[in-house]
Order: structure tokens, then C-alpha cells, then sequence
């Protein structure tokens, strides 16, 4: 069987930032992920709350969530049930992308969003484009 490395069972992450190093004359580096990030394993996230949270950079990907692989090999893999995503921010003075969840790996959802079977993607904003989800959620 495949077990997930990482299980999220009950949580409620709120309030948390990643913060896009600044370097002289730029408009800061790479914000992922303000509650989550997930690169190179499995996640399961199971009745959690992931509200309020923000990444802040240039890009500033998922506010909430972030799954994809920064190098090249494997696929990260984030099954989400019951769980809510609200309020959390993707800002940037370049690219704000994916306020709730920012994905390029696999994210499996019980049924399509915004509502599927008690989860909850919505409220979330991004400077740039795509406030709630970027990327694809595979229903199971």
C-alpha cells in the first residue's frame, strides 16, 4: 500500500507566511506555499482548516497550498477531504498566483471544486490570477 509521508489529520493552520527573500533593486524572491508546501513526497490532508495564510514574494505561489516539484524526478501527490481553504493570499508586485492552492503535481479531490463533499476552496485571492485554484484537482 502507499502511505502518505505527510498526514494533516484536524489541523487548523492559519496565519502563517512565507516571505520571498529581497535582494537591492528587486521585487523580492520566491514565496511558496504559506501553509503548506509540498515538493517531493505525499500529503493527505484530512478535516483541516487552511485559512488565513499568505505567501509573499516575486512569484508568490499558493497562499494556501503549494504542491510541484522544483526539480525534475518525481510527482508530489496531495489527497484533500473535508476539509476548508479560505482567506489565504498570493501577493506579489511581479506574479501573485493561486491564492487558496497553487498545483503542479497531483491533487486528488473526492468530487470537483469549489464544494466536494465538505471540502471548501474559496475566499482566497491572488494579485496575478487565479484566486482560488491553479492547476488541475483530479476528482477521485
Amino acid at each position: 500500500t502507499n502511505v502518505p509521508a505527510t498526514v494533516i489529520i484536524g489541523s487548523v493552520l492559519n496565519s502563517n507566511l512565507a516571505l520571498g527573500g529581497r535582494a537591492p533593486g528587486s521585487l523580492g524572491g520566491l514565496a511558496i506555499g504559506g501553509a503548506l508546501f509540498n515538493s517531493l513526497g505525499t500529503m493527505q490532508i484530512t478535516s483541516a482548516q487552511i485559512i488565513g495564510n499568505v505567501a509573499q514574494g516575486a512569484p508568490a505561489l499558493g497562499g494556501g497550498i503549494y504542491n510541484g516539484n522544483l526539480a525534475a524526478g518525481t510527482t508530489p501527490v496531495i489527497t484533500m477531504g473535508a476539509s476548508v481553504v479560505l482567506g489565504n493570499v498570493a501577493v506579489s508586485s511581479g506574479s501573485g498566483i493561486g491564492g487558496g492552492i497553487y498545483t503542479l503535481g497531483t491533487f486528488y479531490v473526492p468530487t470537483p471544486p469549489p464544494f466536494q463533499l465538505g471540502n471548501r476552496i474559496l475566499g482566497n485571492a491572488a494579485t496575478t490570477s487565479n484566486p482560488n485554484v491553479f492547476g488541475v484537482l483530479t476528482p477521485l
